[in-house]
């Protein structure tokens, strides 16, 4: 057996897409719900992590802290929810718009959900905005609810020693599962008590969010991250006969397995139907439903960037899009091309979670910085959309800003790593240029103009609010 540090992501993955056919986990049920696919992201992403643990180092003692801290938190925004935005007590509306609560904020300082609320200002229909875990008060969305009460009641009943005890039958396949898991890639991973825990929760919690639907009584619901532990409140909405209609948050690909189901891997508590934002990303995975519940409708939000930004003046600039999967390689690779003898400055964008370690974990980085080498973003300055917009071109690994930076017609440069994995079909359709070095790069920036930009429709079909309105009156009729 190869050391887990040696296997490549694509090796893991086909590691863990065999054992889970083996094992026939797609067929396993227990307490009337296939469990397989609430728990496949979160034990998929588990696995990973543990593998990965020296390239994402772990700090637990400020874990545990912040650990206690949401804790603390979520008490005290339960007890808040029970008298405010409690859903409970929600007028009739004839949609439900359900978002996990990712929210940018705009310049006027309103925090708005890129994927939900262009849509909820374009519906007549009266609609209810619902958050799981709340959110911050100035925000775009009206007539808002959040779940943080029914939601704590399933925690706290599971701290409290409530327990869903699978079958023997069940947990004799899991306890397999683990351990081939273990033989395969030498990782531990409790798969028996994940399952346990979701479905603990699950029974809590199913049936008030059944209340808060049949309170609402909609026709629709529009969400994101339509997968594993939301998918609860997708069983709340079709117990009542409601439309759910899941809207595209991300990048897909073959590293983020709620929307990867590659051969007959069957997925049955899901959405009705699925709006992605081009043809592309029904090629970037195998997608968990039928060709006739995907609809092309584009992405709102992105549209209105590009043409906030479309006068916007070129900058001699050649901008790094970094996040802490691919920061360690990246960052290197940025203070390496720093060296070289380019035209172009290096602007260095940094993602919001490596603000307070990048100068600790990316030491060469920071070194080409404090030379005036380069320059890093470490704060919440500047549009990514304007800067995508003002650069010659852009450097990446994995990031869905890569995706954005092909839309705005900027030259991709990707560098040739383990993690580029995530984006392999982009390089098997040539979206990108893949690099292996700094002095490969270089070469490539001298010669910009001759490089070809991607059609911009296959990522991002354009009319995206009139396609959606197209298809919502279709669906409705």
């Amino acid at each position: 057996m190869k050391n887990p540090a040696e296997y490549t992501l694509k090796e893991i993955n086909g590691i863990l897409l065999d054992l889970e056919l083996e094992y026939e986990l797609f067929d396993e049920q227990a307490d009337g719900t296939y469990y397989w696919e609430r728990v496949r992201h979160p034990v998929h992403k588990s696995i990973l992590k543990k593998i990965e643990q020296d390239e994402v180092k772990s700090q637990p003692e400020r874990q545990k802290e912040s650990s206690f801290k949401q804790q603390r938190e979520l008490v005290s925004k339960a007890v808040v929810n029970i008298i405010e935005k409690n859903p409970f007590f929600s007028e009739r509306s004839d949609i439900i718009f359900y978002a996990k609560g990712r929210r940018r904020q705009l310049d006027d300082g309103t925090w708005y959900d890129m994927y939900l609320d262009p849509i909820a200002e374009t519906v007549d229909d009266q609609y209810t905005f619902i958050e799981p875990k709340g959110g911050p008060p100035d925000a775009a969305s009206e007539n808002r609810r959040f779940l943080t009460f029914p939601r704590f009641l399933g925690d706290l009943a599971w701290k409290v020693g409530y327990r869903y005890n699978l079958p023997e039958r069940n947990v004799t396949t899991l306890h397999n599962f683990e351990q081939a898991i273990e033989n395969e890639l030498g990782v531990s991973v409790d798969v028996v008590g994940e399952v346990e825990r979701v479905l603990s929760k699950r029974r809590i919690r199913l049936p008030l969010f059944k209340q808060v639907v049949r309170r609402i009584d909609p026709d629709i619901c529009f969400m994101t991250y339509g997968h594993s532990r939301h998918s609860t409140f997708i069983e709340a909405c079709h117990s009542h006969d409601v439309t759910v209609i899941d809207v595209q948050h991300c990048a897909f690909h073959k590293n983020y397995w709620p929307y990867h189901y590659p051969g007959e891997r069957e997925r049955r508590i899901k959405p009705d139907h699925l709006f992605i934002w081009g043809e592309y990303w029904k090629e970037a995975v195998e997608l968990p439903f039928d060709d006739t519940s995907v609809h092309t409708t584009g992405f709102p939000y992105y549209e209105r960037q590009q043409k906030k930004y479309t006068d916007t003046a070129t900058k001699e600039q050649l901008l790094f899009i970094s996040n802490r999967k691919s920061g360690p390689e990246l960052s290197k690779l940025a203070a390496d091309l720093a060296d070289e003898n380019i035209d172009l400055d290096i602007v260095y964008k940094l993602h919001g979670g490596e603000f307070d370690i990048w100068r600790e974990e990316y030491p060469k980085l920071a070194a080409a910085a404090d030379a005036d080498k380069l320059i890093v973003l470490d704060e919440m300055e500047g549009s990514l959309h304007r800067l995508l917009a003002e650069s010659r071109a852009q450097v990446g690994i994995t990031s869905t800003a890569i995706y954005e930076g092909i839309g705005f017609g900027v030259p991709t440069f990707v560098f040739d790593v383990p993690r580029a994995y995530e984006i392999e079909a982009l390089t098997q359709y040539e979206y990108v240029n893949l690099v292996s070095s700094a002095d490969e790069l270089a070469t490539h920036v001298h010669s910009l103009d001759n490089i070809p930009v991607p059609d911009v429709d296959a990522f991002f079909k354009r009319s995206s609010l009139q396609n959606m309105s197209d298809i919502i009156t279709e669906l409705r009729h």
